[in-house]
């Protein structure tokens, strides 16, 4: 009855903001849903500022029945607010992907009494495949995204697990303890969105800088090869960074990534990839060849090495300047504590080496192991330095009283 009496007064259908209504079908599923699913509900403060923050204007202006899509739209925030963006005969372009069968039923209702009807609701899996959804078909992507969730890979079929890059880091035996959920939903993303297609999603903080390449390692860390795939498919527009209080129940800070999906053709990563193995091999005529051919350059400058030092690594010649520089003496350290590298020397046919052979050897491995490190770093530095446009860094304050001003907002104790 207490609920009835609070509703009487409420229309249900409209075009307003009725945030009532939404705090209270959050508070219904808060405990049985959210926690469960490692996903948490974006405040309207949030949503409307990602919102505000895409092109969406211009996209309508220019693209002919352009689509947006959350691909884990949770109540419906991101696409009602998106919906105001549309003209209602375009509502039907919007789509909203949702695996939990509650909050899919949410997310209707939500676009019902907003009077977006056709807002399109499917209940599925967003990392499955489905025939009501095409990859390179949507101009705009918002989505906070759950992360930390385990065996969710899983849940996929090995056809649908196929189809993401990330899986070749993940053994077979541990698809049931991963959780990096998060990852797989930043390369599906890049498969969704068309060229030129422009995201904002939330992700946790760490997805920037957790995970580190281990050399001796054949599938990598599932981190390092996530910023690769952000690296490779978009350039980077923008970085808001939120504190620990943006999502009241869990400390997680956050970070919202602005996103523009670059395009496939002319395919720039393949065009670094060869540039920079042709360096790799001593063959700096190439640079001839292309239009930015200062880019070796620019890279000894970011890591304070002498141009012509560096190109002795290049040119796979020792030179032991090299190692009084930190980065290369950091290297050379780890190298010493490789496994390979000790059990080489436990071998026979080591031992059997002089001491000059054996410092030839040990040279020649150590060089190996830097190239394969430095060839990827200058080919992600390369892809970096060639995004569109200075990266905007937006960071909240740490102070809580700055933090509640900057976010519009503070949540209850209660």
């Amino acid at each position: 009855m207490k609920i009835v009496k609070m509703l009487q007064d409420i229309k249900l259908t409209g075009s307003q903001d009725n945030q009532f209504l939404g705090d209270m079908f959050e508070g219904f599923l808060d405990q049985g849903i959210k926690q469960s699913e490692g996903q948490f509900f974006t405040p309207m403060p949030i949503v409307k500022f990602i919102i505000n923050s895409l092109p969406i204007e211009d996209i309508q202006k220019t693209q002919e029945n352009a689509k947006a899509i959350d691909y884990a739209c949770g109540a419906g925030h991101f696409l009602n607010e998106v919906a105001k963006n549309f003209d209602k005969e375009h509502h039907k372009n919007i789509v909203g992907i949702e695996k939990e069968y509650r909050l899919s039923k949410v997310s209707k209702v939500s676009s019902f009494m907003y009077g977006q009807d056709d807002i399109q609701i499917i209940y599925h899996d967003a990392l499955a495949k489905t025939k009501d959804i095409k990859d390179n078909d949507y101009s705009i992507l918002v989505a906070n995204p759950p992360y930390s969730v385990k065996g969710f890979l899983e849940t996929l079929s090995k056809q649908e697990r196929n189809k993401y890059e990330l899986i070749k880091t993940i053994e077979d035996k541990s698809f049931s303890a991963n959780n990096a959920i998060e990852c797989f939903f930043i390369e599906r993303a890049k498969q969704l969105l068309k060229k030129d297609g422009v995201a904002g999603i939330i992700l946790p903080s760490s997805i920037l800088s957790k995970g580190s390449q281990n050399i001796a390692s054949t599938k990598g860390n599932i981190y390092v090869k996530t910023r690769e795939i952000l690296l490779k498919y978009f350039d980077i527009i923008a970085i808001a960074e939120f504190g620990s209080g943006t999502f009241g129940k869990t400390g997680t800070n956050t970070v919202t990534l602005f996103l523009q999906r670059k395009p496939n053709n002319p395919d720039i990563q393949k065009h670094l990839k060869y540039m920079v193995a042709s360096w790799f091999e001593g063959d700096f005529a190439i640079n001839e060849l292309f239009k930015d051919n200062n880019l070796l350059e620019l890279y000894t400058l970011h890591i304070e090495i002498e141009l012509e030092l560096y190109k002795t690594l290049l040119g796979n010649n020792y030179d032991e300047r090299l190692f009084d520089l930190e980065i290369f003496n950091e290297y050379k350290q780890e190298f010493l504590k490789l496994s390979d590298t000790k059990n080489r020397k436990k071998q026979k046919s080591y031992k059997a080496l002089s001491a000059r052979e054996k410092e030839q050897r040990d040279q020649k491995e150590l060089l190996k192991y830097i190239r394969v490190i430095e060839q990827d770093k200058l080919y992600y530095f390369c892809l970096a330095y060639l995004n569109k446009k200075e990266v905007l860094i937006i960071k909240a304050p740490t102070n809580g009283a700055k933090n509640k001003k900057f976010l519009g907002y503070e949540w209850s104790r209660a």
